[in-house]
C-alpha cells in the first residue's frame, strides 16, 4: 500500500505463504517489507527501509519449529554547490538465532577540478575537454555477532577519482584496514589502489543500400495485389 503526502512516500507489503499441506511436514512463512522515502528537502535525501521474515514449521508428531529475521536499512545523502556530496548507511540485522550485525558507512565526495584548474594552467584544456577530479574519502566500521563470538572491522580511505573523459577514468587510493576478534588479535594494514576503466557501448545499424540497388535475398517484400 503505497502512500505519498508532499514528498513523504512510504511502502508496506505483507505476505504469508504456506506449503505442505496435507503432508507430514508444513510450512508458514510470514514477511513484511515497508520502506519511508522523504523528498521535500532539495538535495537531501533521507530513506528507510525495513524488511522482517517469520517461518513456522510444524511436524507431524514432532511439534513446530520458528526462526525469524529482521533488518533495518537507513540512507541519508545530501548534495550541495561546487560538487560537494555525502552519504550517510546504516545497516542492521538480527536472527533469532542471538546473531546479528551493525554496520555504518560514510562517504563524501567533492568536486575540484576548478580549484586545480586555477592552480595548474595547463588542466585548463583539460577541463574544457571534459575531464573531472573528485577527492573522496570513505569511513567504515562494522560489528558482528555470531554465538559467543564478536568480531569489529573498520576501514578509512581517501581517493582521488579523474574522470578523463567519458570512456576512461582512474582512480588512485590509499585505505587503511583495521579489526578485533575475539579469538584473534587485532590487526591492521595499509593498501595502495590504483584502478583504470574504460567504459564504451557498441552500436549496430543496417546498412542503406544505394540507390538503385537490389534488397537482400533474404528480405521479405509485400506483395501487391487487389480485388
Amino acid at each position: 500500500m503505497p502512500v505519498n503526502t508532499e514528498g513523504l512516500a512510504t511502502r508496506a507489503l505483507a505476505s504469508v505463504d504456506v506449503s505442505g499441506l496435507g503432508s507430514r511436514v508444513v510450512r508458514t512463512t510470514e514477511r513484511l517489507t515497508s520502506s519511508v522515502n522523504y523528498t521535500a528537502i532539495e538535495g537531501l535525501r533521507p530513506s528507510l527501509n525495513y524488511s522482517g521474515s517469520r517461518t513456522v514449521t510444524q511436524v507431524e508428531g514432532q511439534g513446530s519449529k520458528e526462526s525469524w529475521t529482521q533488518s533495518l536499512n537507513g540512507r541519508l545523502s545530501w548534495s550541495g554547490d561546487s560538487g560537494v556530496s555525502e552519504e550517510l548507511r546504516l545497516a542492521g540485522r538480527l536472527q533469532d538465532t542471538g546473531s546479528g550485525s551493525v554496520t555504518v558507512n560514510n562517504t563524501f565526495s567533492r568536486d575540484v577540478t576548478s580549484a586545480l584548474a586555477g592552480w595548474i594552467p595547463a588542466l585548463q584544456a583539460v577541463q574544457s575537454a571534459g575531464a573531472s577530479v573528485f577527492l573522496r574519502t570513505e569511513v567504515s566500521g562494522e560489528w558482528r555477532h555470531q554465538t559467543e563470538q564478536d568480531d569489529v572491522a573498520w576501514h578509512a580511505t581517501a581517493a582521488a577519482d579523474v574522470a578523463l573523459s567519458s570512456t576512461w577514468t582512474l582512480s588512485l587510493g590509499l585505505g587503511y584496514y583495521g579489526g578485533v576478534k575475539t579469538d584473534v588479535d587485532m590487526f591492521h594494514g595499509l593498501v595502495a589502489e590504483l584502478t583504470a576503466a574504460i567504459g564504451f557501448r557498441l552500436e549496430t545499424s543496417s546498412p542503406t543500400p544505394a540507390p538503385g540497388a537490389a534488397p537482400d535475398a533474404g528480405a521479405s517484400t509485400p506483395a501487391a495485389g487487389g480485388r
